[in-house]
């Protein structure tokens, strides 16, 4: 969102050394996962910022502003459920867009999801090339709006 502000009024985004790079939160407790989808995020040349559960994910969101957010739901401490709660309650963070990426696929978990104001939920295990088109569309919807 700010790269497009930026770009539209012709100067560079402070936070990034390039306008066109996103910045993606990803937040999983599991290490291997985190991996996996930072190794997708990077490769599709944006920032990735990572969190191992929803309260770090929550702060980091506040003061970083993410172009999007990756999220487990089922995490320790906090987890991405209650964030996306807090997160689309806040009217800095409310309009970053959220996509779980969960093993929990039941259809009220998909339905309670979505009723909170995620933009999609994908299950695991991760497929970078499903992750990386899901990525690369809500860029081009939030070009677009």
């Amino acid at each position: 969102m700010f790269n497009k502000i930026a770009a539209f009024l012709g100067i560079r985004n402070a936070r990034r050394d390039n306008v066109n790079t996103q910045t993606i939160l990803i937040v999983d407790d599991n290490p291997t996962d985190l991996a996996l989808i930072k190794k997708t995020v990077e490769k599709l040349g944006h920032r990735a910022v990572t969190a191992v559960n929803g309260s770090e994910g929550y702060e980091i969101a506040r003061t970083q502003l993410p172009d999007l957010i990756l999220s487990d739901c089922r995490m320790p401490e906090m987890d991405g459920v209650a964030m996306c709660r807090l997160l689309k309650d806040d009217e800095t963070t409310k309009a970053i867009p959220i996509v779980f990426l969960t093993g929990v696929d039941s259809p009220k978990t998909v339905i309670d999801c979505f009723d909170l104001g995620v933009n999609n939920y994908l299950c695991k295990p991760i497929r970078p090339k499903l992750l990386t088109a899901q990525i690369e569309t809500i860029f081009k919807e939030c070009l677009a709006a």
